[in-house]
């Protein structure tokens, strides 16, 4: 009988580690699923922003672009410029 139950403490101990490996391996696993998440997300976090770091860029061109033609029709209008640029 003492044979039997060293056997399922051995049993026991075995199946424990295999459990034990298994959990730090999927815990690996999901480890690295959330590491690759995260890496993608920031990927595209930084597309939005380089995205919408263009789309600032355009519209400041184009108010700056805006501005210049005003203040070029205010010096025509009062004579400071020929119209001739």
């Amino acid at each position: 009988m003492g044979d039997q139950s060293r056997g399922k403490l051995i049993d026991n101990i075995i199946e424990g580690r295999i459990t034990s490996v298994c959990n730090r391996e999927c815990l690996n696993i999901s480890y690295m699923e959330l590491q690759n998440q995260l890496i993608e997300t920031r990927k595209r976090i930084a597309n939005d922003l380089r995205d919408d770091k263009l789309r600032l860029l355009e519209i400041y061109d184009k108010l700056n672009n805006d501005i210049s033609e005003l203040v070029f029709k205010a010096l025509y209008i009062e004579g400071y410029k020929d119209g001739k640029s």
